[in-house]
């Protein structure tokens, strides 16, 4: 579009420091995170963890009870890998599974908000580590700053879990169909 436009010569766009250079550049580094996770994913054996979820929802006719389970495996496998990208790209493929009484949209906007829910309270996660480290770039922190002062920066994100919680284990008062 800027040839089209005029804003660029066609010489720009085949020299080394060309927008289409640079862009391949700039995305290059999410392009192997994304090959190293698809990697990392297919070692795992699927009958794993799958099947365990799987046989406790299939077993169970309460609600509730999945709907524990469900929230508990989301939360754990986020913490055990400290990035919610990862995590959702590990369970991802039996998320529909879980939950009972939830449509497939409830499903994903409540592993959505589970997964950037936890990652805010992990002291070691990096998005963490960035908003700490942001708030202390900028000045924002106070001179008297130490590890306490952190669960203030933490508000949001355990009203997002605990609200995020409560969403996923409200289940309606209709009788569970068998599917």
């Amino acid at each position: 579009m800027q040839l089209f436009f005029g804003l660029i010569g066609i010489n720009e766009i085949f020299n080394q420091e060309s927008p289409i250079i640079s862009g391949i550049e700039g995305v290059f580094g999410v392009v192997v995170f994304l090959i190293f996770l698809s990697i990392l994913t297919e070692f795992i054996p699927k009958n794993m963890l799958e099947g365990y979820i799987e046989k406790r929802v299939e077993n169970s006719k309460s609600a509730l009870k999945i709907n524990v389970i469900s929230v508990l495996t989301i939360i754990l496998s986020i913490l055990m890998i400290s990035n919610n990208t990862a995590a959702m790209s590990l369970i991802s493929k039996f998320i529909g599974k879980l939950f009972k009484n939830k449509t497939q949209i409830e499903k994903a906007n409540i592993f959505d908000g589970l997964s950037c829910a936890v990652p805010s309270l992990l002291p070691y996660n990096t998005a963490f580590m960035l908003m700490v480290s942001l708030a202390f770039g900028t000045g924002c922190l106070p001179e008297n700053f130490s590890a306490l002062s952190i669960v203030k920066f933490s508000i949001n994100g355990m009203l997002l879990l605990v609200a995020y919680i409560f969403i996923a284990l409200y289940t309606k008062k209709k009788k569970l169909k068998e599917s």
